[in-house]
């Protein structure tokens, strides 16, 4: 091989190497990049009856930093929901208000971030849930599941 090929390639690679830009393995994404926008698609909601319903839904995210702010609107010509969220992370803890506004529940929010999203507890004095969000990459998914509520579960399944 050429000398000065040699040289070239190998200041190449030094040079590579020691820039701030350049990394050898990919840095993991935070599971909030994907969130900021607007996503639509369906729920279907599991009542305590064993009966359920389907529901069309638009989503919005905006993220600052470590806040987050959910908005969730599902509707069809029976029923609404409407959710908002405030949050703010902290390593992987989570924390938080929520309200419903149909109902006028509103509460606290605790967990923790995981690979895809985070994991909820939802409380009130008069409810309590478990929320999971999963994104990736442009579809996303919401589970509500609710203790001793005339609706069971909520599945929102989203995409961008």
């Amino acid at each position: 091989m050429n000398c000065k090929v040699m040289f070239s390639v190998n200041t190449l690679l030094l040079c590579l190497a020691l820039s701030p830009t350049f990394t050898l393995a990919q840095s993991p994404t935070s599971p909030l990049s994907t969130l900021p926008g607007r996503w639509s698609g369906q729920a279907t909601l599991y009542y305590a009856d064993n009966s359920k319903e389907t529901m069309h839904c638009t989503s919005t995210y905006f993220v600052e930093g470590s806040s987050v702010r959910q908005n969730i609107r599902c509707s069809n010509s029976n029923n609404n929901i409407s959710l908002r969220s405030r949050l703010s992370i902290s390593g992987v803890e989570v924390r938080g208000q929520w309200e419903e506004e149909k109902y006028g529940i509103r509460g606290q929010a605790n967990g923790k971030m995981a690979a895809a999203g985070f994991d909820l507890r939802i409380q009130s004095d008069t409810f309590n849930a478990r929320m999971a969000v999963r994104t990736q990459a442009r579809r996303q998914t919401v589970d509500i599941e609710a203790v001793n509520s005339a609706v069971r579960r909520i599945l929102i399944s989203m995409s961008k």
